[in-house]
């Protein structure tokens, strides 16, 4: 049941396809016109989450791009949007291990920095990763976690579907006093804001719930209270849930006209919507229904039709790993790519660097040349060695800016800090040089100049002797 809700996006409302596009037309129109990045990047990571649903390769790419550019800015909660939005991609296509893998590095990033939304919407991810392994005292452990953060912040829609995802899990283990509980709250949750996707498919767990408990006249209240509601948001897969529970309780029930009409309906609705696993459910139904008949006939045929469906699956399965495979190789790819721009950027930086060293560099060289020469005065000498001592104290703060970024995870206070504690140690550096240029070098250099005067007289002296000889 839990697949039916779109879990993944369980802060979302469930949306259809004319709504889904609309949504994507909308994004795209704003994107097109934003030119700030952080808010580029939250509508980049947004149509990376709706693409997950139908065009994955594209969400992917979108995700990728988010990615990047949180590493760029060095902002650590943009790039744990990112990495939880590529597991959700991972966890549509079926590749639970990837998105288990990206899920716990989006979780460790918003424990350190802390944001209690991200953290929120991880671990309930990873309860529904755990869900769809099949281990379920797992998924219940991650979904609890959730639903303490989404008490604690107030989040309504997270309780909500964290609510009914631990019913979920709960009936799967057969621990139906707590299931029932959580998904009677889930139930209550929904009604107060509106939630018709939860709504519907709460009832249609407590009806499951009621049955296990062997309480039918309550279970098929919950199934008829369900239907409507999920013909009403037009829940294909909720609705042939909702049938096969109602045939099963008529069956229990021995109205066999009822148990036909709704183990029918469970089965076509579910066809015509391509709810694979529901249809294996229905076809199941039918065939041990009409072979306990003794109807020879009609459970062949729907033993038949339960062995297409198999076969079907079997082979829908070979596909999805073919495509996972693909999946993984343009993943691989788009990474290598990444690796390659970061590479690029990176030895670009280098390179300026560089230059920007040898610059520094050189010009001091030139400026102690300068000073021993008696061709600048001594208000350049003053001047230029300033400059020269501003150039070499920017320069180590401009090569030290990114491995400090990367120490404080970009925290402005730690880096300010830091950056304080830096310029206290070079304060008295700074005024030693600056007190030896202002002073010992423009003396030097008045020193050379007068020198350079003096033999410049002498010279001339020299010259004018032999005329007063004469």
């Amino acid at each position: 049941m839990r697949k039916l809700i779109l879990a993944v996006l369980s802060l979302f409302p469930v949306l259809n396809a004319s709504s889904q596009q609309s949504e994507i037309d909308s994004l795209n129109q704003l994107l097109s016109k934003e030119r700030k990045d952080s808010a580029r990047f939250e509508l980049i990571n947004e149509l990376g989450l709706i693409y997950a649903l139908s065009r994955p390769d594209t969400a992917l790419k979108l995700a990728q791009q988010a990615l990047d550019m949180g590493r760029k800015a060095g902002n650590r909660l943009q790039e744990a949007k990112a990495l939880n939005t590529i597991g959700n991609i991972f966890w549509t296509i079926g590749d639970n291990a990837k998105s288990l893998d990206y899920y716990l590095q989006a979780l460790k990033m918003a424990e350190e920095i802390p944001d209690d939304l991200l953290q929120g919407r991880a671990t309930s991810n990873l309860g529904n990763v755990y869900a769809a392994l099949g281990d379920e005292m797992k998924s219940v452990e991650y979904t609890k976690k959730s639903l303490v953060i989404w008490e604690k912040t107030n989040n309504l829609n997270g309780r909500c579907i964290s609510q009914l995802n631990l019913g979920d899990s709960y009936e799967k283990l057969n621990i139906l006093d707590s299931a029932r509980i959580y998904t009677t709250l889930a139930n209550d949750l929904s009604v107060k804001i509106k939630r018709l996707d939860v709504a519907a498919l709460s009832l249609c767990n407590l009806g499951n719930i009621y049955m296990k408990m062997k309480q039918p006249d309550i279970a098929i209240s919950y199934f008829r209270a369900s239907m409507p509601l999920c013909k009403q948001i037009d829940h294909v897969g909720g609705i042939s849930a909702v049938a096969i529970g109602m045939a099963d309780y008529f069956k229990l029930k021995g109205q066999h006209d009822s148990t036909e009409y709704y183990a029918k309906l469970s089965l076509n609705v579910a066809k015509n919507g391509g709810f694979m696993p529901e249809v294996l459910d229905a076809s199941s139904f039918l065939a041990n229904y009409y072979k306990e008949q003794r109807i020879i006939d009609s459970a062949f045929v729907y033993m038949q039709q339960m062995i297409a469906v198999k076969d079907t699956l079997f082979n829908e399965e070979k596909a999805r790993r073919v495509q996972l495979l693909n999946f993984e190789e343009a993943v691989r790819q788009q990474q290598l790519e990444s690796e390659r721009l970061a590479s690029d950027q990176e030895r670009k930086a280098n390179i300026q660097y560089a230059i920007i060293g040898i610059g520094v560099v050189s010009f001091l060289l030139i400026f102690l040349l300068l000073s021993r020469s008696v061709i600048v005065t001594e208000k350049w000498i003053r001047f230029l060695g300033i400059l020269g001592l501003l150039l070499f104290f920017e320069f180590i703060n401009l090569y030290l800016h990114p491995f400090l970024g990367n120490l404080t995870h970009h925290s402005p206070l730690l880096m300010l800090l830091i950056m304080v504690a830096i310029a206290s140690l070079l304060i008295p550096l700074h005024h030693r040089i600056e007190h030896y240029i202002t002073h010992k070098m423009t003396a030097k250099n008045r020193l050379l100049r007068l020198a350079a005067a003096q033999k410049t007289i002498a010279e001339l002296q020299v010259d004018e002797e032999p005329e007063h000889k004469e």
